[in-house]
């Protein structure tokens, strides 16, 4: 899609029925309240039995399903999931540590980002112990959804396939995957409704009101797309985080020095009101999240009866349109040097001379995507992400490693657009694949300047 863009411009008939836009004013003008479109059929492709928040696409459903589920990511809710987030991070700490006070085995953490971050989901959400970072005949269950994202990546454009002979010829692996995946949900539901007294979402899916509540369907529908959302994304912004820090000797220096200023002991890294103070880590991590979207393609939209105008342009019923996430990401017109990492992009100077230019990226700024179909549990990612980065950098200090595990990841590959060595590198089927990066761990020591 980036490649139509910087070939075509801003405006790209991307397909017969499809158009694809690259600037702030498309992303508006498609995703924000109000807008007269709904998610394309290609949806209908992710969806079991019956449509979950993700691929419900009758509004009036979508916002009564969305009402129930935020709940399970309110304020208050996020407060109680503190304890669990911060056992299964205690854990993710201790498989990043050496045994002595010297640098580490180089660890993957592509790997070790979604072990924890689907240890933190099963239990927040089901209250259910995957374990995947202590016991590795726990993990057999990624690579499984990771084939089934496989076949959504590629039918969604082409939803018309779905049931068909022909998606049964093409991804015969992908299907079994799914089918895996599904029991594995059902195992948890049945787990999860004989236990009692458990606060997760669960609990909340299911209402204390019956009339209010989720059906059975419905919340294993639901179930799905926590799973797979809730630990896809996550696991992408730890490792990209992890790539591009290690690159970047200054940006981790004072994301490090900023985090054992806040932090005085390991006890205050459980006081969540230090974390607004951590304004550069989070520049950090939202620059992690511009260079390597978790989801980097359009998230489509169908037009509906009457027409939309988008950026400017009448578009008639039926089309399909949307804003290909990572093309804007790296759009020059909001991002100067795009495919350069700078968390200082983000920041506004003290004498407001970037000003401008930090709105100007803010606006086009959308790894969780805007408007009332955006990700109800952003609140939720953005709270693991700096807990776990917060702990890291005020208990370890990280490196690239060495030799050839230490280029696994980056760029200067064969292929249109993998040439930037500096970049790490998505495989994109919806969500995205990754490699790496590889990088060594020891016992902090102090940051001299």
């Amino acid at each position: 899609m980036l490649r139509c863009h910087e070939t075509y411009g801003d405006y790209v008939r991307y397909g017969p029925d499809r158009l694809i836009f690259n600037t702030v004013e498309s992303l508006k003008d498609t995703y924000s309240f109000g807008k007269n479109v709904k998610k394309c059929k290609g949806y209908l492709t992710m969806m079991h039995r019956v449509p979950n928040t993700i691929t419900q696409r009758d509004k009036a459903m979508h916002a009564k399903q969305r009402r129930l589920l935020g709940r399970g990511f309110s304020d208050a809710a996020l407060r109680s999931y503190e304890e669990i987030i911060d056992r299964h991070i205690q854990r993710f700490l201790q498989n990043l540590e050496s045994s002595n006070k010297d640098w580490s085995s180089p660890k993957d953490m592509s790997d070790l980002s979604d072990f924890v971050t689907f240890d933190i989901t099963l239990d927040v959400v089901y209250g259910s112990q995957s374990e995947m970072l202590t016991k590795p005949d726990n993990r057999h269950l990624l690579p499984t959804i990771r084939e089934s994202n496989i076949r959504v990546g590629v039918l969604m454009p082409l939803w018309y396939l779905k049931g068909t002979y022909l998606e049964q010829f093409l991804f015969p692996r992908s299907i079994v995957a799914r089918y895996k995946f599904l029991s594995f949900v059902k195992a948890l539901l049945k787990s999860r409704a004989d236990a009692e007294g458990a606060q997760d979402v669960y609990s909340i899916l299911k209402g204390s009101d019956e009339r209010e509540g989720l059906g059975s369907n419905e919340i294993a529908a639901e179930s799905t797309n926590l799973v797979v959302a809730g630990f896809d994304t996550t696991s992408t912004i730890l490792s990209a985080f992890f790539f591009y820090m290690s690159r970047n000797a200054s940006a981790y220096q004072a994301a490090a020095a900023e985090v054992r200023a806040v932090f005085g002991s390991p006890a205050d890294l459980r006081n969540r009101t230090l974390y607004p103070a951590l304004t550069y880590l989070r520049a950090c991590i939202d620059e992690s999240m511009r260079m390597a979207p978790p989801i980097p393609s359009a998230l489509f939209r169908e037009v509906e009866s009457s027409g939309a105008a988008i950026d400017g342009h009448f578009i008639p019923p039926g089309f399909d349109v949307g804003t290909p996430i990572y093309s804007i990401h790296h759009n020059a017109a909001y991002f100067l040097n795009p495919y350069v990492f700078s968390p200082e992009r983000w920041i506004i100077r003290d004498d407001g001379s970037n000003r401008e230019a930090v709105e100007l990226a803010q606006a086009a700024f959308t790894p969780f995507s805007i408007g009332p179909r955006s990700c109800i549990g952003k609140s939720l990612a953005l709270a693991v992400l700096q807990s776990i980065l917060a702990n890291v950098l005020f208990h370890l200090d990280f490196s690239v490693a060495a030799g050839e595990l230490g280029t696994i990841g980056e760029g200067g590959l064969e292929g249109w657009g993998r040439g930037r060595k500096s970049e790490y590198q998505l495989y994109d089927h919806l969500t995205v694949s990754r490699l790496g990066p590889w990088i060594q761990f020891r016992p902090r020591k102090r940051i001299e300047f």
